[in-house]
């Protein structure tokens, strides 16, 4: 009976948690943006329509991405966690290591999620109105993202029995995830310490 009270309290916790992602609306986009209510006319003084849906100009770059990511991968981890839960007490063949989720939540959701926030939040912290290369951000994005499909993939039905090609794909994974790692810190440093 304790066995059983875990699998539920294990299987609430992931449900709970795609609930949340539903709820805050951040991957359906069911809910009308806060600007759509906005009543104030267009400045005149500004070159250009700020980006449909956002409040900037993009001079932040397309952040925005890079949350909506980190959710998905959340949602996706939160899926895969409890398809394993259920094989693993039915017996139902559904082989899902419990690495992989592991990965999704780490790489997927919690670094592309400070990619994304420190991107937009950072350079206001020291007074900067943009960020230094807001192109770079959309780079970022699609590195990091590449990481995390190279990094999950070979071992969401494998676990560690890596072939050539999975195995290569998992050690590339770190090399992306390096090279967007660089992309995001030279960013930051530009964006806060050389006046941009």
């Amino acid at each position: 009976l304790k066995g059983w009270w875990t699998i539920i309290g294990m299987i609430l916790r992931s449900i709970l948690v795609i609930w949340f992602i539903w709820k805050i609306d951040i991957l359906t986009r069911f809910k009308a943006p806060w600007t759509h209510y906005q009543t104030e006319p267009f400045k005149l003084d500004r070159q250009k329509q700020p980006r449909d849906g956002y409040p900037d100009y993009g001079e932040w770059g397309r952040f925005e991405l890079l949350v909506y990511s980190a959710y998905f991968w959340l949602a996706v981890a939160m899926i895969l966690d409890i398809f394993r839960i259920v094989s693993i007490y039915t017996r139902i063949p559904i082989l899902i290591y419990p690495d992989a989720i592991r990965h999704l939540i780490l790489l997927g959701f919690a670094t592309m999620l400070i990619f994304g926030m420190a991107t937009r939040m950072i350079p206001g912290f020291m007074k900067k109105k943009m960020v230094a290369k807001p192109h770079w951000v959309i780079w970022t994005f699609w590195i990091g993202n590449i990481s995390v499909i190279m990094r999950v993939i070979p071992i969401a039905f494998t676990g560690k029995s890596f072939t050539v090609f999975s195995g290569a794909l998992y050690g590339l994974s770190g090399v992306f995830v390096l090279i967007a790692l660089a992309l995001f810190s030279i960013n930051m440093w530009k964006s806060t310490v050389v006046d941009s």
